[in-house]
């Protein structure tokens, strides 16, 4: 039996606010090359005004591998790679929301699945 291990990615959020009602989001890793056969990719909020949080995730294109969850009080985004047979590099895009007192602003990062086995 072969033991597959996850692998862990941790991705700070940074919000912002330039001018009312304007909102800047940062943050690192705009692309994230997993080359594990299970991840877990988790955006946290570390820095942001009051009433900022992470309002929906969208992983394209669909049928993605990705399993998601927004953690309750909206600071956490769990996204569980679940590409474990892939054998050809496949890009995904990822839409995320984060949700303003005055609106919404959008950071979409990719997700590259490089399948080299460990």
């Amino acid at each position: 039996m072969t033991i597959v291990n996850t692998h862990f990615f941790n991705v700070p959020v940074r919000v912002f606010e330039l001018t009312t009602p304007t909102y800047k989001a940062y943050y690192d890793y705009p692309v994230i090359n997993s080359t594990y056969p299970k991840s877990v990719i988790v955006y946290e909020l570390t820095e942001a005004p009051a009433g900022v949080t992470f309002g929906s995730v969208e992983v394209t294109p669909a049928g993605a591998p990705f399993v998601s969850s927004i953690a309750a009080g909206g600071r956490l985004i769990i996204l569980a790679d679940t590409d474990s047979q892939s054998t050809t590099e496949k890009t995904y895009q990822v839409a995320i929301t984060l949700t303003t007192p005055t609106g919404s602003v959008q950071i979409d990062p990719q997700i590259i699945n490089s399948p080299i086995r460990r």
